[in-house]
């Protein structure tokens, strides 16, 4: 009997939509919101990076999340049922456990580096544990840490098995009946990012920091130190400028 792709989708659903700030609270407009699959491309490859940037992102990057993404915690479920507002300061506190895990991650092989972020985060009330003098232990120190922060941030996700043909992808059905695709089904935006850093982690994609703003980004090639070209642009001109005081 033939399956209709439409109707058999088995990846995870969530809502995004028009939000609004109230107080220290961001708040989905129900009414309006549409359901996606949160496998679409788009999302997957940006929902890491812009849930980091919220660490210290203005206003209008959280509404601009929130119509991309949607809440971190309430999806499809919790519609018309009046609880789609969450706390800014835990969304906050969030991106700056993601931003802390990708900055162990690009020090991996720069001991003296992480020495030095390990101290930084000891100073500020986030690292406990002793920094071994050893380079090679403080490495697999921080290796031990990164790996347990992640496994924490997965807590809820389940992984699973999805048969291709009865997936559509512009239009077209993803594969035959001997096609399966693997997948991990987390139970919230927070679980989504972690399950992405993780997979990024494992299959040794790296991360710089942007020399120009500080941004977190995924390079594009092994030199490149600017998270975009209008960013390069800027640095370039405010070099050229400062040589002609």
């Amino acid at each position: 009997m033939a399956t209709d792709p439409i109707s058999l989708k088995q990846y995870p659903m969530w809502a995004r939509g028009l939000g609004y700030i109230r107080g220290d609270e961001i708040v989905l407009h129900e009414e309006s919101a549409k359901r996606y699959i949160t496998d679409e491309s788009q999302h997957r490859e940006e929902l890491l990076l812009d849930l980091i940037q919220l660490s210290e992102s203005h206003p209008q990057g959280i509404l601009n999340f929130v119509r991309r993404h949607g809440l971190l915690w309430h999806g499809p479920q919790h519609l018309r049922s009046g609880q789609c507002r969450e706390s800014l300061t835990q969304w906050r506190a969030e991106a700056w456990d993601l931003r802390i895990l990708v900055g162990l991650y690009i020090r991996l092989d720069d001991a003296r580096s992480m020495r030095e972020y390990l101290r930084t985060l000891r100073d500020g009330g986030i690292f406990w544990a002793r920094i071994p003098e050893n380079d090679r232990d403080c490495l697999e120190r921080a290796s031990v840490e990164l790996s347990r922060g992640i496994t924490k941030g997965l807590e809820g996700c389940s992984w699973t098995l999805t048969a291709a043909c009865t997936l559509k992808r512009d239009g077209r059905v993803v594969g035959g009946p001997k096609d399966f695709l693997f997948g991990d089904d987390p139970p919230n935006l927070v679980a989504a990012a972690y399950a992405q850093l993780a997979s990024l982690i494992v299959n040794k994609i790296p991360f710089s920091e942007c020399e120009g703003c500080g941004k977190l980004f995924t390079p594009e090639h092994g030199n490149q130190r600017f998270c975009n070209t209008l960013c390069n642009d800027r640095v370039r001109k405010a070099r050229q400028r400062a040589k002609e005081i």
